[in-house]
């Protein structure tokens, strides 16, 4: 899947922004319950000299490179790619003692993980921040538990650059 977008924000000359974003997302089965998931997401802003409340980019809601949960990262253009291999150990229902076709069971799919994930934060007028302009990189492993609608319990132990590591908790409906 991939899609791509351009917005533009403000016509005067102290607010004026045209940003082209794009996003991949591929996911393969590598057999034996093995599967290879990738996702690439790009950003550009121009001009380069946005005010600091358009220069959001790392950090914030489900955008962030693993391992690095806890910090935001602002720029007017970057990249995130995250790699992600998951091998499935088990799938289950629990039942809900509901009287429905459709919610009698809940679904349980337990996956294990490894991960490595890639970003760049491009920010020349607010450079403060030691994470932007320059590479940044993370890996861990954890477990993903999905659930209904798509819903995600994901247990992470993070590395990233810095040489700092941890285990994050995250519940999203992204997989």
């Amino acid at each position: 899947m991939g899609e791509a977008s351009l917005t533009q924000a403000g016509i005067k000359k102290e607010l004026n922004m045209t940003q082209l974003t794009a996003n991949y997302i591929q996911s393969w089965p590598l057999g034996s319950n093995y599967y290879f998931h990738t996702q690439g997401y790009g950003t550009l802003r121009v001009p380069f000299n946005q005010p600091f409340i358009n220069s959001n980019f790392l950090g914030y809601g489900d955008f962030y490179l693993r391992g690095l949960e806890n910090y935001v990262i602002d720029g007017v253009a970057g990249i995130l790619w995250r790699n992600t291999v998951r091998k499935k150990l088990v799938s289950f229902s629990v039942p809900t003692f509901l009287k429905s076709k459709s919610h009698s069971h809940v679904p349980f799919t337990i996956f294990a993980k490894a991960y490595a994930d890639l970003g760049y934060s491009h920010n020349k007028m607010f450079d403060h921040n030691t994470l932007t302009n320059k590479m940044l990189y993370s890996s861990g492993f954890g477990i993903d538990i999905l659930t209904f609608y798509d819903f995600v319990i994901r247990v992470d132990y993070s590395f990233n650059q810095m040489g700092e590591s941890g285990m994050f908790f995250h519940f999203s409906n992204e997989f």
